[in-house]
């Protein structure tokens, strides 16, 4: 799926966007709160394949500074995403075709 502006947009006007300098990649989260507490939800994620577990470790401090103690995605299986989240200490216990990881903050 490309990011183009129309999806975008609505992200910014809300301010669930941001960006990570270093490494570089762009990122845009909702944040939920239920009887188990808040958490973040990874709703888009953009990177290079070499800057995506820095990112993944750059989105925890983001999710962790926006006040939840949980941060979720619903990620695609493909090996290159699967070893950066496991490198960056997310982890999941759900084994269907795409994985829920979660990390707690």
């Amino acid at each position: 799926m490309s990011i183009r502006r129309p999806r975008l947009e609505p992200l910014v006007e809300q301010g669930r966007i941001w960006s990570c300098p270093k490494p570089r990649g762009l990122v845009a989260l909702r944040i939920k709160a239920d009887d188990s507490g808040t958490s973040a939800v990874i709703q888009t994620l953009a990177a290079m394949n070499e800057n995506l577990e820095g990112v993944l470790r750059q989105v925890v401090r983001l999710a962790r500074h926006l006040g939840a103690g949980k941060l979720k995605w619903l990620a695609p299986e493909e090996d290159t995403i699967m070893d950066s989240l496991e490198a960056a200490g997310y982890t999941t216990d759900w084994k269907e075709p795409v994985y829920l990881f979660e990390r707690f903050g």
